[in-house]
């Protein structure tokens, strides 16, 4: 889970996908999905930790590379509507 934001969250996959996810958005798909660079062969991602801050998120593959992502600043530093749509979301889901 994203360190400030309630309703993000990242997830890694086999096919070198790094997904962010944003339950106030949508509960089905992620809202971002990252390909692998074209440079490098496809690995399988296997982890992924957000920094303290929440500004960038770190995904490590098979082999141990890790990659560095950034994060939008309206996931960085969220709003405080985006903690009262969370918990809206979390209501209807109940």
């Amino acid at each position: 889970w994203h360190p400030t934001h309630p309703a993000v969250f990242a997830s890694v996959d086999g096919e070198g996908h790094v997904d962010l996810w944003n339950l106030s958005q949508n509960v089905e798909s992620p809202v971002v999905r990252c390909e692998p660079p074209e440079s490098r062969r496809r690995l399988a991602l296997n982890r992924c930790d957000w920094s303290l801050d929440g500004r960038r998120l770190a995904a490590g593959d098979s082999e141990g590379t890790v990659g560095v992502y950034a994060a939008d600043r309206r996931v960085a530093e969220p709003r405080g509507e985006d903690f009262q749509l969370f918990a809206d979301r979390c209501r209807s889901l109940q």
